[in-house]
């Protein structure tokens, strides 16, 4: 937990470096055991000469200086000491080696981001989740060459198994669809489709705020199966679209949140609202999980969040203190669905669209909301002090002010050129 997340990749790079040079020690050893096999054998010529001289000279009645010859043979318990220590020696580095090759093999398969997507199905048998899908696929690269193709990873974990029409339906097409199928050929490369696997079940039948309990746990079956897979980890639900340009505008606030020294320790980010557009490291999900498993009957899986970045209690401190849950300025997933996986709701005030502010979200408390007064030059807040000279730097994204239920997921060419251009100055 004290590890600089920073360095974790530099650390493999270093393992990958410390695994070549072993292997190289390896070899001397191994020549240097050879080497010390053949001069026991030379030993062993040696005493069967001497012997046979002590023979021949006593036959003869001669005396002949035999130190030399004995000094050898003594030293022959030392080279036995040497060698038993160089064989122990290959055996500890042979097995340092191999824990360094799989430490590095683990590393080369571990993903930049997953985004975990827990589904449930709707009364009315309302498809969200391929709305859903289809406007994440859309930010994914099919280019092999591009640095993001197969770096990120889409868990859906389907909590309703054997009852949710939706998701085996988005499952078959990705299985049975053909590579022509842009959606298709793009699910292959980054998407997962698993049912969860009960761990953790409570009754399909409580009431309505018992049945948080039950999301709650199927959120921690998803957590703990995504945990090992990536870097970072992206809170979505099935019934949010993704924005244009969140994907790319992701490893803008990660790269910016590395680079600068005041921020490097950050916890997380929040980029929409509920249990929703909530990015982390995953060095920090195991305590997450453990929080929410801990206070499972208390609040709903969001509130619990909300107490664990903020500290409220003793037992995140080890992983919340020092460091601090940043917020984009822009809501960037757009709610789509208008069926609650709920039997019961209240009327609620709408929701802020993309690219609304997030300094005026009012279903998330007011730490969470953008700091738009305080941080009148900066695209996350809280905005902190300038550090050495570094600037923190503002993406320069225009983005459009208005979206209608077309535009908003298909920008004019000008709103996508000037966005895009931007991303990549």
């Amino acid at each position: 937990m004290n590890r600089d997340l920073r360095t974790v990749t530099a650390t493999f790079q270093e393992s990958e470096l410390l695994l070549t040079r072993l292997k190289g020690d390896m070899q001397v050893v191994t020549s240097y055991l050879e080497g010390a096999k053949h001069s026991m054998e030379d030993r062993r010529g040696l005493e069967e000469d001497v012997r046979w001289k002590e023979g021949a000279n006593k036959a003869a009645g001669q005396e002949v200086d035999l130190f030399e010859a004995q000094k050898a043979l003594k030293l022959q318990p030392q080279v036995l000491e040497e060698v038993a220590q160089l064989r122990s020696r290959l055996q500890e580095t042979e097995q340092h080696a191999s824990e360094l090759e799989q430490a590095v093999n683990a590393t080369e398969r571990r993903a930049w981001l997953t985004i975990g997507i827990p589904t449930v199905p709707r009364k009315t048998g309302a498809d969200y989740l391929t709305l859903t899908l289809e406007s994440l696929l859309e930010e994914l690269p099919l280019d092999g060459s591009d640095p993001l193709y197969g770096r990120v990873r889409v868990l859906i974990m389907n909590n309703r198994p054997g009852n949710h029409t939706v998701f085996y339906k988005v499952r078959r097409r990705i299985e049975e669809g053909t590579a022509e199928d842009e959606f298709v050929a793009k699910a292959r490369v980054y998407v997962a489709m698993l049912d969860n696997p009960g761990t953790l079940i409570r009754t399909r039948t409580e009431p309505a705020f018992l049945q948080v309990r039950q999301q709650t746990c199927d959120l921690i079956t998803l957590l703990e199966t995504a945990t090992p897979q990536s870097f970072y980890y992206l809170f979505m639900e099935d019934d949010f679209r993704v924005c244009p340009y969140t994907v790319p505008t992701l490893q803008y606030i990660v790269r910016k949140l590395n680079a600068v020294p005041a921020t490097r320790n950050w916890l997380s980010v929040r980029l929409s609202y509920g249990m929703n557009g909530i990015l982390l490291p995953t060095l920090y999900l195991p305590s997450l999980t453990n929080y929410l498993r801990t206070h499972t009957a208390r609040l709903p899986p969001d509130l619990l969040y909300t107490e664990w970045f903020a500290g409220k209690r003793e037992e995140t401190w080890d992983t919340v203190r020092g460091r601090q849950q940043y917020v984009y300025h822009k809501n960037l997933l757009d709610h789509v669905g208008a069926q609650s996986s709920f039997a019961v709701r209240a009327e609620r005030m709408p929701f802020p669209r993309c690219f609304d502010s997030m300094a005026n979200v009012w279903s998330i408390q007011a730490q969470e909301r953008f700091q738009a007064a305080a941080c009148p030059n900066s695209d996350l807040s809280p905005c902190p002090p300038g550090d050495g000279g570094e600037t923190w730097v503002r993406l320069p994204v225009q983005w459009p002010d208005k979206f209608n239920d077309d535009a908003r997921f298909h920008p004019t060419e000008a709103a996508a050129t000037t966005v895009g251009s931007a991303l990549l100055r």
